[in-house]
């Protein structure tokens, strides 16, 4: 799918989910308050590179549009200096965590 938008995680917890060749899905990593998912399509503007999946009941996510990030990024620097440096402390994590390559 087209990446037009950024998830935060509320409350609760997704599962970032890889499928490989054959389809078979396999979970990658397991993110909770504060994380954040959907940032690649927005830095890279391609489509989604995997699936999430909600794992627990009550999970809240919340959604910041790709106009609205980037407007606000423009709007005050320094306010997209910190949402920028959060997202690459984020994708960090992530790629430290787990592998995101399917074997």
């Amino acid at each position: 799918d087209e990446g037009d938008c950024l998830y935060i995680v509320r409350d609760g917890q997704v599962v970032v989910r890889i499928s490989d060749a054959l389809q078979k899905a396999r979970s990658q990593v397991f993110l909770g308050r504060g994380q954040i998912f959907g940032e690649m399509a927005l830095i890279d503007l391609g489509p989604r590179s995997a699936t999430m999946v909600c794992t627990r009941d009550g999970t809240v996510l919340h959604t910041i549009a790709r106009e609205a990030l980037t407007n606000l990024c423009g709007r005050d620097t320094a306010i997209g200096y910190v949402v920028m440096r959060n997202m690459v402390y984020d994708l960090s994590f992530k790629l430290r965590h787990s592998n995101l390559t399917v074997r």
